[in-house]
């Protein structure tokens, strides 16, 4: 009786996470940077904005491939967080302003 892997083998084993990472650590960027627009605080990026569009593009270009091969998988994980946008809008009317 041969037995299955639980986790994938070779090259595509490090893959997926490793795309996770990336996209994630973007989005705290774009998230830090949007908060904090009074521009105090912050630190000087080398080579931005021309870095942070290549990185935009490469993170584009990895969830395109993952849609292309994946598309069964990825079409689920893009319901599962879209499942979260009520949840955000209901959390957010919910909030009150501390700027006032």
């Amino acid at each position: 009786m041969k037995q299955t892997p639980s986790r994938p083998q070779g090259p595509e084993a490090g893959r997926r996470p490793a795309a996770g990472l990336l996209i994630g650590g973007g989005g705290v960027v774009l998230l830090y940077t949007l908060v904090n627009v009074d521009g105090g605080g912050g630190f000087r990026v080398p080579g931005h904005p021309f870095t942070t569009a290549l990185f935009a593009a490469a993170c584009a270009l990895i969830v395109t491939a993952t849609f292309y091969q994946d598309t069964r998988n990825s079409a689920l994980g893009l319901a599962i967080l879209a499942t979260g946008v009520p949840v955000y809008l209901l959390w957010r009317k919910g909030r009150v302003d501390s700027s006032q």
